[in-house]
């Protein structure tokens, strides 16, 4: 029977190590930070002059809004992971304002002590996304939720990216900090209606310096380099776009002001127009910029 003895006791061990490592592995990951805080930067226009999308400086993050991450790696196809958003809350800063910070949570994964990363909002669900190419869509219809809060969810249709952040010592805790920058522009589209009329909806469009439609338009889609931070073509379609209201507009009140978020590469236009009207067509127009630069506002006052 001593013979059998040993060989029980053997296999014990291999357990017993097998087990140690297992639980060395889990207590090594459940270490690792699995949490991260998210700042988003507020639009720029001239004269330093700042737009967030509420009174708060405040998006308006909804369960399930995924952001990826990517650890900064020269690899061509190093995976990205995702973090899903949990909460927001404010928080004082180092001149002792609140601020908006959002709260955002991985699965099994954590952060890796002393590794860079990168963040960008939405996810790029595609198995070919990389640090060096993830895909942008822009939203041609966009949608007002209250038209005397234009700006209240523009969050729905804006992209986001990071800066370089690493894993460290904040206060009494890890922590993480993406401080993101918009990669759209903002257009506050300031117009005059008729008293009295009733419109729901808006469409827009770019034409050359002679009024022609063909060949101008926004991107439908960029490809957006996280490493380089830089803007390329994915295809050569260009799209208008489209405003509407949740409600209508139809008191007395004339003078609005409407935002639209746009891609601020490939643009091809020098004028926007603006239809509106159900039974007869009415149309406005105004310069567009020369330029449009990613995280800013311009706005365009129209005319008839």
């Amino acid at each position: 029977m001593k013979p059998l003895i040993c060989i029980f006791s053997a296999v014990s061990l291999l357990a017993c190590v097998a087990c140690s490592d297992e639980m060395e592995t889990q207590i090594q990951t459940s270490a690792l930070l699995h949490e991260a805080e998210v700042e988003v930067l507020p639009f720029e226009a001239e004269g330093n002059t700042r737009l967030a999308y509420t009174d708060k400086n405040a998006i308006s993050w909804t369960d399930g809004d995924t952001i990826g991450v990517f650890a900064v790696s020269e690899e061509v196809n190093n995976p990205q992971v995702s973090m899903t958003y949990s909460i927001d809350y404010y928080k004082s800063n180092e001149t002792h304002e609140f601020e908006s910070v959002y709260l955002f949570k991985s699965g099994a994964w954590g952060f890796q002590p002393g590794q860079s990363y990168q963040a960008y909002f939405p996810i790029d669900p595609r198995k070919a996304a990389s640090f060096q190419s993830v895909l942008f869509q822009y939203d041609s219809v966009q949608v007002v939720p209250e038209v005397n809060s234009p700006a209240a969810n523009l969050g729905k249709y804006d992209r986001l990216a990071s800066e370089v952040a690493t894993p460290g010592q904040q206060g009494n805790s890890d922590t993480i900090h993406f401080v993101m920058a918009h990669k759209t522009a903002l257009l506050a589209l300031s117009f005059n209606l008729p008293s009295g009329a009733a419109f729901d909806s808006f469409s827009l469009y770019l034409t050359d310096a002679a009024g022609n439609r063909s060949g101008c338009g926004f991107p439908a889609r960029l490809s957006y380099s996280l490493q380089s931070g830089s803007f390329s073509m994915v295809d050569s379609e260009r799209v208008s776009y489209q405003l509407q209201m949740s409600e209508s507009i139809s008191n007395n009140e004339t003078n609005w002001v409407f935002y639209l978020l746009v891609p601020p590469y490939g643009v091809v236009g020098e004028t926007l127009y603006m239809e509106y009207g159900i039974d007869a067509i009415s149309t406005q127009h105004a310069a567009m910029p020369a330029t449009l630069e990613a995280g800013h506002l311009y706005t365009l006052v129209f005319e008839e």
